[in-house]
């Protein structure tokens, strides 16, 4: 413990070593001679809203760090000029009208776990998922729900908002890789568990699957959440460490 809080330790890599006693850890010392460094431990304090494996309504932004690693959201962030940049979606734009949000969607990006490719049925399961039913936790749900009427699948890369007055900032912040929630989901994984909404699986169950450059491996909860990097060539990053 930290004064009162728990301490919260998310594990981000696998350690090997030569001399079979565990490996070096990346925790700030150690002997720099002691070989390469291929895990990551960090901690923090334990979140304040509890813990979720759903980032979409139950995570607020200062708990996000609990499922980060591996999902991704339809804009990223530039970290050296904190723009928004591509990111799931390769572009987007707005009609002449302002009331049609066209996102078109990076080709060929896999879900874990083998559930295939993103497609735009991916996206819309994660944004409804998102905003109903309601009771979501994040803000980042009434910023979408405030902004988008509905959403349109035009093909597997296409995916259409209908939006109106209520777009915003907080709207295109809220699906950023920079704010917790609007990750993109696994429809597949899900419908394969059986389905149902909210896409909240229980804290011994796996999160759904996402795109991220780590995937999910385990949780002890109230102790420690531990992810790998993808056994594949991720499309964004090769991940820096092995779990």
């Amino acid at each position: 413990r930290v004064g009162a809080a728990l301490v919260f330790v998310l594990v981000l890599g696998a350690c090997t070593s030569d001399d079979g006693d565990g490996g070096a850890e990346a925790n700030g010392g150690g002997d720099p001679d002691a070989g390469e460094v291929t895990r990551l431990i960090f901690a923090v304090p334990a979140p304040v809203q509890g813990e979720s494996n759903n980032p979409n309504r139950d995570i607020q932004p200062n708990d996000e760090y609990q499922l980060k690693p591996m999902y991704e959201n339809l804009i990223g962030v530039d970290p050296e000029t904190a723009q928004w940049v591509p990111m799931l979606a390769e572009s987007w734009e707005l009609n002449e009208a302002g009331d049609e949000l066209t996102f078109h969607l990076r080709q060929g990006v896999q879900f874990h776990n083998d559930f295939g490719e993103m497609t735009a049925e991916d996206v819309v399961f994660s944004l409804t998922d998102l905003i109903e039913p309601a009771g979501a936790v994040s803000g980042v749900a009434e910023a979408v729900r405030n902004a988008v009427e509905e959403f349109e699948i035009v093909d597997d890369y296409t995916v259409v908002f209908h939006v109106g007055e209520g777009m915003s900032y907080s709207f295109f912040e809220g699906l950023s890789y920079g704010a917790a929630g609007a990750v993109i989901k696994s429809k597949a994984d899900w419908e394969s568990r059986g389905g149902g909404s909210p896409a909240s699986p229980a804290l011994d169950e796996e999160p759904v699957a996402g795109t991220g450059p780590y995937q999910f491996v385990s949780r002890t909860p109230g102790e420690n959440v531990v992810f790998e990097k993808v056994p594949y060539e991720h499309w964004r990053q090769d991940a820096s460490f092995d779990e």
